[in-house]
């Protein structure tokens, strides 16, 4: 008859000696759990065999298994080792993230794959990264829009598996039509009152950063951790560009260089003057980062009066590519603020008086 039993066993340490000991035994001594080894053992004909646990509980996990594995041998079933090279989902997923941070890809970054990752896994049981199929992909967006997330969170999450998938070479298992869309809103600006009134409302420091915002169509983290070394007074210019020491790369990493309005330049050299305790220009009181730009935003809105709901940080940027646009500034010239610049431009000027780069 064929062996099908599997032993729980320890070695723990008793007077100084190393002995296998029964867990029952080694309960009533009085053994914690995590002092010593684990082990599962059975015997292959004659031959005793061991494999080791990490835990009471793995080692438990080990031993229905490899019970399993025991009664269908002695039922004849064929039992095919293991592919070696096989990948899982889990270990996959952990290298690509090992990927990211090599590549020193940002935290926002990094933090946004994690979530994507929580919520495939919720919906997908698969064990091994080649399991996965169409039908996996399609069930996970379905899941996604269950959870009540907006029709471009859906596209964007598909997206990052996607690239996922890719990462690791498997392409092609969606078909034509499969990726999720979503219709592209148009992008909100705040009228001339909403920024006259919320202007009102601020104290002269943040009334210095909003417009700083306005002006220059800068984003948060561009204003965040903006020095005074990125302001070149004499050009009247902002140069965006990277700052290892606070962990911040410009996005699509690129640096560009944006005008700036000859009353906020002036403004801002102002402040240089006023401000030494920091090489930031829009520091915290200790002279930190301001990490609470958004906080201070909806404040504001709300002591103005204004529904904070509708106040952003990034509806300053689409305002200020709105209002250069109404204004005849043809949409070349705000890519190239936004991007690198453009050698064939000239300085054009509208009723709010903001400097902006624009074709000829």
């Amino acid at each position: 008859m064929a062996n099908r039993r599997v032993r729980v066993v320890r070695s723990v340490k008793l007077n100084g000696v190393w002995k296998f000991i029964n867990p029952v035994r080694a309960q009533r001594l009085k053994i914690a759990n995590d002092q010593g080894r684990w082990y599962i053992t059975w015997r292959e004909g004659s031959k005793k065999e061991w494999e080791r646990a990490d835990s009471w509980t793995h080692a438990m996990a080990l031993k229905l298994k490899k019970e399993g594995e025991l009664a269908a041998v002695a039922a004849g079933v064929e039992i095919v080792a293991p592919n070696p090279a096989r990948l899982k989902l889990t270990d996959a997923i952990e290298q690509f993230n090992e990927d990211l941070k090599l590549l020193e890809r940002r935290d926002r970054t990094l933090a946004s794959y994690k979530l994507v990752f929580e919520t495939f896994k919720a919906s997908c049981s698969k064990t091994y990264l080649d399991q996965i199929d169409r039908r996996d992909l399609l069930r996970f967006a379905a899941s996604l829009r269950k959870d009540g997330l907006s029709a471009r969170t859906v596209s964007n999450r598909w997206q990052s598996i996607m690239a996922f998938l890719k990462h690791h070479g498997i392409v092609g298992l969606a078909k034509r039509g499969d990726a999720p869309k979503f219709v592209e809103a148009e992008p909100e600006a705040y009228t001339e009152e909403e920024v006259a009134a919320f202007l009102a409302a601020c104290d002269d420091n943040q009334r210095l950063l909003f417009q700083f915002l306005l002006k220059t169509g800068a984003r948060m983290q561009e204003a965040m951790y903006c020095t005074w070394s990125d302001l070149d007074f004499k050009e009247k210019t902002f140069r965006v560009r990277a700052k290892p020491e606070h962990k911040f790369l410009p996005k699509s990493w690129e640096e560009r260089t944006i005008p700036l309005e000859e009353g906020l330049s002036a403004k801002l050299q102002a402040r240089q003057s006023a401000l030494k305790r920091s090489s930031l220009v829009f520091p915290t009181r200790t002279g930190r980062p301001n990490t609470k730009m958004l906080q201070a935003c909806k404040r504001i809105a709300k002591r103005a009066g204004l529904d904070e709901d509708k106040f952003w940080l990034h509806k300053f940027r689409a305002t200020f590519c709105t209002w250069h646009a109404d204004a005849g500034v043809c949409r070349a010239a705000l890519q190239s603020v936004d991007n690198k610049g453009s050698k064939d431009t000239t300085t054009v000027y509208f009723k709010s008086r903001f400097r902006i780069t624009a074709c000829r």
